[in-house]
Order: structure tokens, then C-alpha cells, then sequence
């Protein structure tokens, strides 16, 4: 079934808090987003639009009509203009309508389900947005703590701060999803080192894969290929640096020829400059840098110039 709207119509009024996003807590922040969007503010822009477009189809001549039935037949990928709903990077919580590169035009169209986007075949324009319908996969990492219960029952240790306890809670998450499904991060590192496949970097049970690890919650990228030689560290730097990713070193041994940049990679994160360019993908000059539509969609910057990950399939939306 093809909804017909037109590209011109213009954006609906957004449902504004009456703070700042950046005066929000992120409780809050989730809150006043999950009552915009069960607003649906997209359905009455449709409607405007498919009211519109039943006087331009009144209009049409034999050729007209035509072009939009084969339109409606096989909607085209690479002519169409192609429109983004996103949210705004300005102050006020809003979904704005953006027009997409034409070379992102088929990449942004294959990262949305059929529900999720919508062909206007009278003005051969697509309009996509994640809030529209599901996704066509599970997605295996939606934030839904009611499947699991109360993981995060009351201590008497100090109360920590808003953002602190953000923090911590994402960190406590990531370390039992590892822990419920370790072998989620299994990768084969052997094509990228120059030892050759005699290396053995099999995980055994319990294990995490570090490298896999790091990339899908840290951005870091490994050097390639990666080096033979393993920089000396001690036990200790690898056990703290492990640690304050949420893992185990008693574990997880050091891996051959990534056992450096891995401790360098962690030690800058804890720095106030970061980690380099050729290691961190949220840098634009890294080899394969993040683009600026995924940062935006799953990284939510706080009040005190620091990001929080809101949806942990940015790796899979990448890939």
C-alpha cells in the first residue's frame, strides 16, 4: 500500500518542553520524548499532504497518471528524493524533515523497514523515520528492563549524582549482557595478524572478545594489520584498563600484538584530549570515522559536553 504525500508540505509545529533538553535529566529528557512521539505529529502532516495531492491527481493528464501508477508499481531508489525525520539538533524537542544527499539517498532507504518509510509517488519523493513503524529484525539490545526484573536492587552505599548513575547503570548493563551472552563478541582475528592462522586467539569460556568489545561500545579500531610485536605493559595496567571497561582480566588474557594499543586506546579515554584520531571512529579524521546521522541518532550529548549512548545497535546500524 503507497501513502501519497508531498515533499513540499512543510514540517509539523513541534511539541516543545517548556525546559531546555539541556536542563533535563536524562529520565526526563526520555520521558518528554516518548510523549512527543506518542503524539504522532506525523500523521497530521500526512494528512495535509494526502488532501493536497488528491487535487493534483484531479489534475493530471493520461502521461501524468501513468508515471505515478509505475511509480506506485516499483518505487524507484536512486531518482527519488529521499527525506530524514530526525530529531533536532537545536534546543526544543522536535522531529525535523531533512532532505538527504543524493549519495546517501539508498543507504539511508536500506537502513529503514517497509513500515518506517513512505513513498509519495505523485511528487517521487521517500520520507523515512524510525518512529514511523518496527524495525524488520529483533533488535537485541532495546532497552527493556521489565524482560529481566529489578537487576539493580537498593545498597546503602552513597547516593551518586543524575549523570553518575546514568553512567553507572549503562556500565552495570553492558557487563551482564556480556555475561548473559559472551559469545556475542566471537570475531577471527587471524586474517589481520602478521603471526599467520598458527596464531591461536580462540576464546575459551567465560572469555570476552576485547577487540569486538571495545569497537561496539568505544569506537576503537585496531591497527591493520595488526603487529607481531606486543608492547611490554604491566599486569596491572591491563587489569585496571579491563576494569574500567567493566571486564574481568583474571579472564581475559592480553591479545597478541593488541595488547598496547588496547591499554592506550582505554588510558586516553580517561583523559581530557581522548584517544587519537586512528583509533576512535567518533573522529573525523579516523580511517572509518562514524557519520554525522548515526552519531546523531544514538548519541545524546549531556550538559556537561559529554555523550551518552542512548541505543546500543550503533554497531549494527553501521555494519
Amino acid at each position: 500500500m503507497v501513502l501519497i504525500v508531498p515533499s513540499s508540505a512543510p514540517s509539523p509545529r513541534p511539541l516543545s518542553p517548556l525546559r531546555r533538553p539541556t536542563e533535563l535529566s536524562l529520565d526526563e529528557y526520555q520521558k518528554a520524548k516518548k510523549a512527543y512521539l506518542a503524539t504522532k505529529p506525523w500523521e497530521i502532516f500526512f494528512a495535509d499532504c494526502a488532501e493536497r495531492n488528491k487535487r493534483v491527481i484531479a489534475k493530471e493528464n493520461d502521461r501524468d497518471r501513468m508515471t505515478r501508477l509505475n511509480r506506485e508499481r516499483k518505487p524507484p531508489t536512486v531518482s527519488a528524493e529521499v527525506y530524514l525525520w530526525d530529531w533536532s539538533e537545536d534546543d526544543g524537542i522536535e522531529l525535523v524533515r531533512t532532505r538527504v544527499p543524493n549519495r546517501l539517498r539508498e543507504d539511508t532507504l536500506g537502513e529503514h523497514s517497509v513500515s518506517q518509510k513512505i513513498y509519495d509517488a505523485v511528487s517521487n519523493v521517500w520520507d523515512c523515520c524510525e518512529y514511523f513503524g518496527e524495525p524488520d529484525y529483533d533488535d537485541d539490545y532495546d532497552d527493556d528492563d521489565d524482560d529481566y526484573g529489578d537487576m539493580h536492587p537498593e545498597s546503602s552505599a552513597p547516593e551518586l549524582g543524575t549523570e553518575a548513575q546514568d553512567y553507572e547503570a549503562i556500565l552495570n548493563e553492558r557487563v551482564e549482557e556480556v555475561q548473559r551472552n559472551p559469545n556475542a563478541y566471537s570475531i577471527d582475528l587471524r586474517r589481520y595478524s602478521e603471526r599467520g592462522p598458527e596464531t591461536n586467539l580462540e576464546h575459551s569460556a567465560g572469555q570476552v572478545n576485547i577487540h569486538q568489545y571495545l569497537y561496539r561500545y568505544y569506537g576503537f579500531l585496531a591497527p591493520i594489520p595488526i603487529s607481531d610485536a606486543t608492547p611490554v605493559n604491566s599486569n596491572n595496567d591491563w587489569g585496571e584498563c579491563l576494569k574500567s571497561v567493566g571486564l574481568d582480566a583474571k579472564v581475559n588474557e592480553p591479545l597478541p600484538g593488541l595488547t598496547g594499543p588496547i591499554v592506550n586506546f582505554i588510558k586516553g579515554m580517561q583523559q581530557a584530549a581522548g584517544p587519537q584520531a586512528f583509533e576512535w571512529d567518533l573522529l573525523a579524521d579516523n580511517y572509518n570515522p562514524l557519520t554525522k546521522d548515526l552519531i546523531s541518532r544514538h548519541l545524546r550529548r549531556l550538559p556537561n559536553g559529554e555523550y551518552l549512548l542512548l541505543k546500543s545497535s550503533l554497531c549494527n546500524d553501521r555494519l
